[in-house]
């Protein structure tokens, strides 16, 4: 096939050199100093100290989330959970409020990005702490099956920022992950599934079933990611789930990615995804890190069991640029792993110095280049990570 070629299931070792740090997160001016001990009193007494007469409201959302994101490691780390830390903040919220400048938690404006409401201060923390929770008890579920979890979309650029509720037409944030496995993992008995009460019986079930017949898809070719969104009960969102053979996610963000960005030559490679539903985008209108769009036609979609087989774009280079796909977008910039059961760390961090590489090379011939261009939710970014990433 000229100009693409599809992932196949082979896997050659590539050895790079660790030679840049890709950090993707300010450093706060004021250090934050906050435990489970002490939260409740020391992080209002944080917010007294700080000065906000010359900050807009999306400059103190975006410190504030930056504070909440590092106060959640800090329970993380002390064995104590997302609903631990959403009841010790609801205990503090108005005082919290009263200390903030007027309209911080306003919901009732109409000020939309992309289509997309922008939620108010306590919606988006409240809304980030009920994801953490269900992610915490998928992590749980999950962690002897699967190589690695990777958090990706709104919860991994936008926690404690982004993240809305479904309160009007734009609807509710989701929880994308990326979970690599071992493809013998595939053909055993994926009953543990059922541990997760919160989602919906049907489709776990309806999984199950499309899980087995993915492992004949990818033993023959015919596909080599399988996705399934899960609906939750009680709860207005949903949680949509890649799951990636470990060769198949090693050569899209490591070997075969370095091999064709050396070669430089006009390629798309491309991945067959087993949805259980119909990828309704015509196009995947990718960025480069000079901001120009290369419109990839969705191949019209097999029609199989359970689902369809849809081809999407792994990544793209034309012209000497480099376009992120898909799942690349969905990773970076944050590349947050949340579990990491074999090597995954690494690898993740050589995709960042890959793309930063690559990033430094495109700047050779367009120095307005830059990395949060290639995204296509760069306009969703809070100013902190806009202001992190354009060092590069």
């Amino acid at each position: 096939m000229s100009g693409k070629e599809y992932f196949s299931s082979s896997h050659n070792q590539t050895e790079i050199s660790k030679i840049r740090e890709f950090e993707t997160r300010s450093v706060p001016v004021k250090k934050l100093e906050i435990n489970p001990e002490n939260f409740r009193i020391n992080f209002l007494k944080n917010i007294k100290d700080k000065d906000f007469s010359r900050c807009t409201i999306p400059d103190i959302r975006s410190d504030l989330a930056d504070d909440f994101s590092k106060i959640y490691s800090t329970y993380r780390s002390n064995q104590l959970s997302a609903i631990q830390l959403l009841n010790d903040f609801e205990l503090i919220k108005d005082d919290l409020i009263s200390l903030l400048p007027e309209n911080i938690d306003d919901i009732s404006n109409s000020n939309k990005i992309l289509y997309k409401r922008q939620p108010g201060l306590v919606e988006t923390i409240e809304g980030t702490l009920i994801r953490l929770d269900k992610l915490e008890k998928i992590e749980s579920v999950f962690k002897n099956h699967v190589n690695g979890i990777i958090v990706g979309g709104s919860m991994s650029y936008g926690p404690f920022y982004n993240i809305r509720e479904n309160l009007d037409s734009t609807g509710s944030s989701d929880i994308d992950l990326i979970m690599i496995i071992d493809e013998n993992k595939l053909s055993e008995d994926w009953g543990f599934l059922n541990e997760i009460d919160f989602l919906n019986k049907e489709d776990k079930d309806i999984f199950l079933k499309r899980k087995d017949k993915f492992l004949s898809f990818y033993k023959n070719g015919t596909a080599n990611i399988l996705s399934k969104k899960f609906n939750l009960k009680d709860f207005d969102f949903e949680i949509s789930i890649h799951f990636f053979p470990e060769n198949i996610f090693s050569n899209m963000v490591n070997e075969r990615l370095l091999r064709d960005l050396s070669l430089n030559e006009d390629h798309v490679c491309l991945l067959r995804d087993y949805k259980d539903n119909h990828f309704s985008h015509k196009q995947c209108c990718q960025k480069s890190f000079s901001g120009k769009t290369y419109e990839f036609i969705v191949p019209t979609e097999e029609i199989v069991d359970d689902g369809n087989i849809t081809t999407l774009p792994g990544y793209i280079i034309s012209n000497q640029e480099f376009y992120p796909g898909i799942y690349q977008n969905l990773i970076s910039p944050i590349f947050s792993v949340y579990l990491d059961n074999d090597d995954i760390n690494n690898k993740i961090n050589l995709f960042k110095q890959i793309i930063l590489d690559r990033l430094l090379k495109e700047k050779e011939t367009n120095k307005e280049d830059n990395f949060q261009s290639s995204h296509v939710r760069q306009d969703y970014f809070s100013p902190s990570l806009t202001n992190s990433l354009n060092k590069y």
